[in-house]
């Protein structure tokens, strides 16, 4: 039988297993580490880059030293606002639409699922996987 300690009144199986937790963690970090260091360096410096260039600091077009001048430009350019209105209008239209229509076909589906054993069977396939 094991042991409880006075302090916590946790056994010692009870150590072990949150050992063997914390160890399963970082072994699941250590092997997400490379896939994440790819995407974070692809993603990361094609942000780095844009901000510099977005900054003044691309050396091929002449280095004039680091400067906001051009956020001023774009901000200020009436053609870029509307522009930007109307990104902003289509993509709540397009979330709002696909939300509707994703909660219908869902409660339809789950309806379906709960009268015919087939599409239920189908609903279950990708879990297996």
């Amino acid at each position: 039988m094991p042991l409880k300690s006075i302090e916590t009144g946790r056994t010692s199986l009870d150590k072990c297993h949150s050992i063997g937790k914390s160890h399963e963690i970082w072994q699941l970090v250590v092997l997400l580490l490379p896939a994440l260091f790819v995407v974070l360096l692809l993603f990361g410096g094609g942000l780095a880059l844009g901000l510099l260039q977005g900054l003044g600091g691309m050396p091929v077009a002449g280095f004039d030293g680091f400067t906001i001048r051009h956020f001023g430009h774009v901000i200020q350019d009436p053609d870029f606002l509307k522009s930007l209105g109307l990104t902003f209008y289509i993509a709540l239209t397009s979330t709002a639409i696909a939300l509707c229509l994703g909660v219908a076909a869902a409660l339809a589906l789950i309806s379906l699922a709960g009268r015919y054993p087939l599409v239920h069977f189908i609903f279950q396939i990708p879990l297996t996987v």
